[in-house]
């Protein structure tokens, strides 16, 4: 324990009035912690009970000498201490000093409710001894001017927190800030060094200059924060802390400076700090530098918790913990309210912050939260949202404070309720109408705007535009419908995006974060504003997001960035809560947005220094917790305007997807207009079915299904031709097709398959009136597609006959082009579906696909000949023995100029099998989710770009910036270019990249390949069988009879042969599935497989 004082220059009275000598020079003697830390030559210590350390094996502490360690009695070290200084009333002083310490230890640690415990245990330990105090007044004066001088509001618990502080960083070199999100831990340190600093300056003695060097550790890896060798050429890189560490330890002047780890504590990176906090002050690299830490630097950790800290570091720190409610939100509202200028107005606000806002936030806590922020990140967006609307003229009018209400009431529910379930904001509703009877009756608060002209609520349909229509030239997936739901949160996010403040919209997935987001930038004025968007997945490095801001920075200053074209940013982070948790529990990409927003820099990853990033403010997306999601660490959700986008009723859906189709079927036939207000019910009701009945399980982790696939359904339906599906039964068969193509067609088994079945055929007689067997006469689902109708109009391919004919002739085609690998398929049933299926995808703008299924069961060579179908270029890597990343990038170089620059239409077809590292699939992600990579090309790279693109932007009217030529090649390639993912669902793989990678799912159709059937089956070996003479295999010799009566029993024999084939493998397929159910055991039976075995007996 270290008895030392405080402050040297505080003095300390007893209870006699006699003053002791100014300071109290004692030994410093070991913290039993520290004491058993220090391992000196042939000393041992067993920690292996705590995270970051390692079980040592018996048989080396076999060889060492166990010792029992006991804590010293740090009375009677006090009571010789200060009797051999010359103390004659060494006792009495000695407790005194075991008070001091115990409470500057203990008390700043503790919560207000405990601190009356505490006093009352050393009451009773020490029942005769008056507790000495310190004498603050001078420190608490310039801390409250301080604070006044920057618009805090110097109360009690603040004034406390930072004398704590004060205490603690005196009597320990390391301390560490506890607490909660929003509880002034970083107000705490701020004020207290501005404090000293100002005192310095004023002459008062004890107190220095003090410079601060804040970072997040999370933010770094280990070796960016200590620095490292690289492996390959044996050069050492030094480490952003070594860097900071070694000028600061080598700046002798007095000024203090104050190393700031503001982030998670983990047992790694700070367990390489134990000889820093120590007694030692000495930190060790691992090229074997040892930096010695002088008096005048000190740490200072920052965190939310220790709950993955070390009992050792623990020891050596001391500690301050902040606690929310020893000031709650009043003090930041009436810091706010100190800055509204009208006198009136104030107090009129005041009023509403008492009798209104106290009461709502009493209820929210009771409500349930779609986004659960803490309660004053509410309150500062109620701030932050009365702040953008001036005060009204005659605030002491009555209609005045009626308005500045309504004004408040609208902000409230934008602010704090923003975050509130549907349930929620039903009960809010009926409270606010309750006890504030300002809205109208109809809705609820939610659906009301307040009209600061005619100073009444207006609903927000009023703002929605009219007669829209959309454009169908633009895509599917640039169509927006306004709705209420859009328009309202566009509205506000729009207004705090343009006064700098980031917003985060959270809700259930499908629900249309992305869309929101991207259509309220799209309102941004461009000569003023840019935008970049981030897709994040479980893999994204906090050296990915970094690497993708800055490709869009560019240096204006020396260790100063800022948006290229001197605009200002709006950095998009799509599902910002996907990144995966380390193994204690922080997420790094977070921890360096988070650093960016409290401080405004990071750190050259290369270089050590500040990168001060200017003119950016960022908005994210996120979705439900659960999967491969997380909740939003507490300190990075404080720093955004948060939103909850519910999932949209049943008439909102209606109305989304009923404008867009009633304006598609406005030339069509009455009765077929008829039957497409009918189908969006039916669609809708059997998307609740199956969302209800076909769950996510761990081995089917891609029934996920959401409002994305009502949507791909509605895709399909607006390819209808008034000319071909121009009747009743021709609208079903291709409401049917679709349905089987965004939900059958993923069902991995035939049960779910014939429920699917079953659900379609009640629907068609539920809302219909009509049997599958009346739609569809074959019994089998109809197909779609645009290649067998002249004029390439989506109509239905009702004759198998025909089909087959032209595949088969495509497919020689194909074969007879050059430079192709010839393609050897048995065009049986269900590959030519899954080839209708292909071509259905790529043939939509921006149509991603998902293939899955084992090897050898056509899924590149189906694709490859849908591709050639579509008259679109196959594209795939070629995978060597030394392939690694720099070779995939430079192959999507090639890719990018096909498609970027020539404009060539091309098939990207991916294989599980070609991901040779896991960055393959985050590079795959980003380019499915955006059509972007960052830092493909380098500068004179993109210069040849730039040039290639000259005449293609001037014909679209284009102006020609760095910005605009990448912006313009990215459209281009998501234009031109189709993905094809080829995965097997063998093994974890999948299911963690399916899991990790959203965009594996959301911008892709998953086609699922099943077994082959027997027909299937039968028709392969027919074909590898064919001109086989079977009879002078077996006789030995050539058989001599009539033509007729040979073919005849060599049929026969085929045929037979053909059974058998088929018959053993499905048989050894179906006894894999016996041996894995009763002994567990795992044996795929592949196409492969069965294609070896008739080759085989082939040759």
């Amino acid at each position: 324990m270290d008895l030392g004082l405080h402050s040297d220059s505080l003095p300390l009275r007893d209870n006699e009035g006699e003053e002791t000598n100014e300071k109290v020079e004692e030994e410093a003697e070991p913290d039993p912690d520290d004491a058993a830390e220090h391992v000196e030559e042939g000393d041992l210590k067993d920690t292996a009970f705590y995270a970051g350390r390692t079980e040592l094996p018996d048989n080396l502490k076999s060889m060492f000498r166990p010792i029992a360690m006991c804590v010293p009695d740090s009375l009677i070290i006090a009571e010789n201490t200060l009797f051999s200084d010359g103390f004659t009333a060494y006792k009495i002083n000695a407790k005194k000093i075991v008070i001091l310490a115990m409470r500057d230890m203990n008390v700043a640690r503790l919560t207000a409710k405990d601190v009356p415990l505490f006093n009352g245990i050393m009451q009773d330990i020490f029942p005769d001894v008056e507790v000495p105090t310190l004498d603050y007044e001078m420190l608490e004066a310039a801390i409250s001017a301080e604070m006044r001088l920057i618009g805090l509001q110097p109360v009690k618990a603040a004034l406390l927190k930072v004398i704590q502080t004060f205490e603690t960083k005196n009597s320990r070199h390391s301390s560490i800030l506890l607490g909660d999100t929003n509880t002034a831990k970083s107000v705490s340190w701020k004020m207290l060094a501005a404090t000293m600093t100002r005192l310095k300056r004023e002459g008062m003695p004890g107190f220095e200059i003090v410079q601060v060097y804040p970072m997040n550790p999370k933010a770094l890896t280990l070796g960016e924060l200590y620095g490292e060798y690289n492996l390959a050429t044996g050069e050492w890189k030094d480490g952003v802390l070594s860097a900071i560490m070694r000028t600061v330890c080598q700046d002798e002047s007095p000024e203090q400076k104050w190393i700031v780890f503001d982030g998670p504590v983990d047992a790694i990176w700070i367990e390489n700090l134990n000889s820093v906090m120590d007694d030692n002050k000495l930190l060790t690299l691992v090229n074997s530098e040892r930096i010695s830490m002088p008096p005048q630097v000190s740490l200072l950790i920052e965190t939310l918790d220790l709950s993955v800290a070390s009992p050792a570091t623990v020891s050596r720190n001391g500690m301050v913990y902040n606690d929310y409610r020893d000031w709650g939100w009043g003090p930041y509202v009436n810091s706010w309210l100190d800055t509204v200028d009208d006198l009136d107005y104030r107090d009129m606000l005041r009023r509403h912050f008492q009798n209104i806002l106290s009461p709502v936030l009493a209820l929210k806590r009771a409500l349930g939260e779609g986004l659960r922020g803490h309660e004053l990140s509410g309150v500062r967006a109620l701030c932050r949202l009365l702040a953008r609307t001036p005060p009204p003229p005659h605030p002491t009018d009555e209609d005045d404070d009626t308005f500045a209400k309504m004004r408040f009431l609208f902000a409230l529910i934008w602010s704090v309720c923003a975050t509130l379930d549907e349930d929620a904001r039903r009960r809010l509703d009926n409270w606010i109408r309750e006890h504030e009877g300002v809205f109208p009756l109809k809705d609820t608060v939610y659906d009301y705007y307040l009209d600061e002209r005619l100073r009444q609520f207006r609903p927000w349909e009023d703002r929605l535009p009219d007669n829209w229509r959309f454009n169908p030239a633009l895509g599917f997936h640039s169509i927006l419908v306004p709705t209420v739901e859009f328009i309202r949160v566009q509205i506000i996010s729009l207004e705090l995006l343009k006064g700098g403040h980031g917003v985060l919209v959270a809700g259930p997935t499908g629900t249309g974060k992305t869309y929101l987001i991207q259509g309220t930038l799209s309102q941004l004025d461009p000569e003023k504003y840019s935008s970049q968007v981030i897709n994040m997945s479980a893999q994204t490095t906090a050296a990915n997001v970094q690497d993708m801001i800055e490709a869009r920075l560019e240096k204006r200053t020396k260790g100063n960035y800022v948006p290229a074209g001197g605009k200002k940013m709006i950095a998009f982070m799509d599902d910002i809560n996907m990144p995966v948790k380390d193994d204690y529990g922080s997420q790094p990409p977070l921890e360096l947005v988070r650093l960016w927003l409290d401080y405004g820099y990071w750190f050259d990853r290369h270089k050590q220094w500040r990168k001060n990033v200017k003119d950016m403010v960022l908005c994210g997306a996120a979705g439900p917790p659960g999967g491969a999601r997380s909740h939003l660490p507490p300190r990075l959700l404080s720093c955004f305007h948060a939103f909850f986008l519910p999932s949209p009723t049943h008439q909102q859906l209606i109305k989304i997807f009923g404008t867009m189709l009633a304006q598609h079927l406005m030339e069509f036939d009455e009765e077929t207009k008829t039957v497409g207000k009918i189908v969006l019910v039916a669609t809708i009701d059997m998307f609740n079915n199956i969302v209800a009945k076909l769950l996510p399980t761990p081995s089917k982790m891609h029934y996920l299904f959401n409002l994305r696939d009502i949507s791909k359904i509605f895709q399909g339906l607006l390819r209808s031709n008034k000319d071909y599906t121009n009747t009743k039964p021709r609208f079903l068969r291709l409401w049917i097709h679709e349905c089987f193509r965004v939900f059958g067609d993923r069902l991995t088994e035939e049960k779910d398959r014939d429920w699917f079945m079953n659900q379609v055929a009640e629907m068609l007689g539920k809302h219909f009136e009509l049997t599958f067997h009346a739609v569809c006469p074959t019994k089998s689902p109809p197909l779609f597609g645009h290649f067998l109708n002249p004029f390439e109009v989506y109509d239905d391919m009702n004759d198998p006959e025909i089909l087959r004919k032209y595949i088969a002739n495509q497919l020689e085609e194909y074969n007879s082009s050059p430079g192709v690998v010839k393609m050897d398929l048995v065009l049986f049933k269900d590959a030519i579906e899954h080839v209708c299926r292909i071509t259905r995808v790529i043939s939509q703008p921006r149509g991603n696909m998902l293939c899955v299924g084992i090897g050898g069961s056509g899924r590149q060579s189906l694709t490859r000949l849908a591709s050639y179908i579509c008259e679109s270029n196959s594209f795939q890597v070629v995978v060597t023995k030394t392939y690694g990343v720099k070779d995939f990038r430079e192959d999507l170089k090639t890719l990018y100029t096909s498609c970027g620059v020539d404009a060539k239409q091309t098939t990207f077809i991916f294989n599980d099998t070609q991901i040779v590292e896991e960055s393959f699939t985050e590079i795959m992600n980003n380019l499915l989710s955006s059509g972007e990579i960052t830092n493909l090309y380098k500068p004179d790279e993109f210069e040849d770009i730039k040039q290639a693109l000259e005449k293609a932007m001037k014909h679209a009217n284009i102006m020609q910036t760095a910005e605009s030529v990448y912006l313009f090649l990215v459209d281009r390639v998501r234009t031109n270019l189709r993905i094809v993912l080829c995965f097997s669902p063998i093994g974890e793989e999948f299911r963690n990249r399916i899991r990790q990678y959203p965009a594996l799912i959301n911008a892709t159709t998953t086609n699922w390949f099943l077994e082959w059937p027997r027909e299937a089956l039968l028709e392969v070996a027919y074909k590898f069988l064919a001109g086989v003479e079977l009879l002078a295999s077996i006789t030995g010799q050539r058989v001599r009879r009539k033509e007729s009566v040979v073919e005849s029993r060599e049929e026969i024999l085929r045929a037979s042969v053909a059974s058998i084939m088929s018959l053993v493998h499905s048989s050894v397929g179906r006894h894999s599935v016996r041996m894995w159910n009763e002994m567990r055991r795992v044996n795929h039976v592949t196409p492969t497989n069965y294609l070896e075995l008739v080759s085989g007996y082939k040759e």
